[in-house]
């Protein structure tokens, strides 16, 4: 009996986990192997930076495309994205003939079972499979659309309209894209090509999948489908916290955690320093934990009461010796990694809308919930002095995520798609 497989065409390779993008993907390809039986082959827009062996176990196969030459990148965007098919921009720079047909070679090889496609700025390949007889799931993972235009609301001079793909750019590409007036211009001119891609190819594919229910459910309404399946964000933090020791825990000391390099992250920790932080008693401390750029690091430097960890060997240990996660979101959609690790680990959250997006759990009970920059500093106060309602709130936080967002809850999609 020939064994299942899966085909994945993402965007870049996604481990070691830095993000949120790269957590979903690492752990929906390992629900893939361990609990649905699936051999999984990865294909990566991305160019090899360390050796075949250290992919992960529950990758068979990974193929990278390498490149893209400047020169096709250049005619995509003149004859896809400002005339002819009217691509968004990131479509045109990951499109290449080389990679189509890599990917019909591979795919021919593997004879996959499902198909699945990360982003819509990959969508076009699926074009080479249309005949194909194989589930073809598209990751979408939020409305990219609406990211853009929350985005547009709130530019400051970090804020970075290439994302993931400013790695990739060149220094005049990168220069290019900083002015306000730029991005600003970027932004306006993705948002109607991304909404007229997202109708072009939903019917290419079987599914379309979301970590935001709320997401999935304004996709299906506003193109008259059902083919939007919630895939949302899990941890594995609740296990972790169910056989680590106790954790002492620091006088006065808050916590925030993420990439830095990550304009959203950037923007969110200089949305504290600027309006909580000087709301709270000059004694409380705020650790930053995650991958900070050098950059950032020095104008933090300007406010006393952050330190920067960068990134730790121990997140969990380095989480828990804080009272609270303070975690307002600058902008963004979906559900936040730091929001449901923290109530995972029986943290207590305290966050803003944008951060609570899409998380059904409970104000004041669960975590708290306020866009009100002076509230948000009462709660931190009030926490810091009791921690009998810091570890009720925890725990209620844990065992909503039992509930709702441990991995093999999250895995249940699958199960829906007919996997």
């Amino acid at each position: 009996m020939k064994k299942k497989t899966a085909l994945v065409v993402a965007t870049r390779k996604f481990w070691p986990t830095n993000s949120g993008k790269d957590i979903t993907l690492f752990y929906d390809c390992k629900g893939l192997h361990e609990k649905y039986g699936y051999d999984v082959y990865l294909y990566c827009m991305d160019t090899p930076s360390q050796t075949e062996g250290d992919k992960p176990d529950f990758i068979t196969d990974v193929r990278f495309s390498g490149s893209i030459g400047s020169k096709e990148k250049i005619k995509n965007l003149l004859s896809h994205t400002v005339v002819g098919t009217r691509w968004p921009i990131q479509t045109s720079l990951y499109h290449s003939k080389r990679v189509e047909k890599e990917l019909r070679e591979y795919f021919d090889q593997i004879k996959p079972d499902v198909l699945f496609i990360d982003m819509i700025r990959l969508a076009p390949y699926i074009n080479g499979f249309e005949k194909d007889t194989c589930k073809k799931i598209l990751i979408m993972e939020d409305d990219l659309a609406k990211r853009y235009q929350v985005q547009l609301k709130s530019l400051s001079s970090s804020t970075n309209v290439m994302g993931m793909y400013q790695k990739n750019a060149s220094k005049l590409m990168t220069a290019l894209t900083q002015p306000k007036w730029m991005k600003k211009f970027v932004l306006n001119y993705e948002i109607p090509r991304v909404e007229k891609a997202e109708k072009d190819y939903i019917s290419f594919f079987d599914y379309v999948t979301f970590i935001s229910p709320i997401e999935k459910e304004k996709f299906n309404q506003r193109n008259s489908t059902d083919k939007g399946i919630t895939l949302t964000m899990g941890t594995d933090m609740v296990d972790a916290s169910a056989e680590s020791p106790v954790i002492t825990k620091e006088k006065d000391t808050l916590v925030f955690v993420g990439n830095l390099g990550y304009a959203p992250n950037a923007d969110s920790i200089l949305l504290i320093a600027e309006q909580i932080l000087p709301k709270l008693r000059p004694e409380i401390k705020l650790l930053v934990v995650g991958n900070c750029p050098d950059s950032l690091k020095e104008k933090l430097q300007n406010y006393p009461q952050i330190k920067v960890c960068g990134r730790v060997e121990d997140l969990r240990s380095t989480v828990l010796s804080a009272s609270a996660l303070l975690a307002p979101i600058a902008y963004g959609t979906g559900i936040k990694t730091k929001i449901i690790e923290a109530m995972g680990m029986g943290m207590p959250v305290i966050t803003n809308s944008v951060g609570a997006e899409a998380i059904a759990a409970q104000n004041g009970i669960e975590f708290f919930v306020t866009d009100d920059y002076q509230e948000m500093a009462d709660i931190a106060e009030r926490l810091l002095k009791d921690p009998v309602e810091c570890e009720k709130v925890g725990q209620a936080a844990k065992q909503f995520i039992e509930a709702h967002h441990t991995w093999d809850k999250v895995y249940e999609a699958f199960g829906e798609m007919g996997l």
